[in-house]
């Protein structure tokens, strides 16, 4: 790590210090919002999207007003779907469909099965005669 530079930090946390402290021109924020719509963002969406609309209030040039309000808007879409699309994958693992609990149960029934067989030596060939 270079002389002076501290620990790094995940990008969710880095870029919201970015966008409240070191943000000074339209282009610097448009910049760091195309930076956000190619980066696959894990979480605190919210957090990115409130600091980056406060810098945008901020910033005190606005040559660029058009590209800006267009950043925005890409960047409100991108992090509100990309949160919804981690909330849906999230919410599938917690709990099974009923669907998906059917399958464990009939697999959980197959194995019973199985298992029950081989105890009974049903699956298992017969032994080789000895001596023979």
């Amino acid at each position: 790590m270079p002389e002076g530079t501290k620990k790094c930090k995940p990008f969710h946390v880095s870029i919201v210090t970015i966008l409240t402290a070191l943000v000074h021109s339209s282009d610097d924020l448009i910049t760091l919002g195309q930076l956000i719509l190619v980066t696959k963002i894990p979480k605190d969406h919210n957090k990115i999207l409130a600091a980056f609309e406060e810098a945008m209030e901020n910033i005190t040039d606005h040559e660029r007003d058009e590209d800006l309000a267009s950043t925005l808007d890409l960047v409100r879409a991108r992090l509100t779907s990309e949160a919804e699309e981690i909330f849906q994958a999230t919410d599938k693992t917690e709990e099974p469909q009923a669907d998906e609990e059917d399958e464990i149960e009939e697999e959980d029934e197959i194995e019973d099965d199985e298992e029950e067989k081989t105890k009974q030596g049903g699956d298992t060939p017969p032994a080789p005669p000895e001596g023979g």
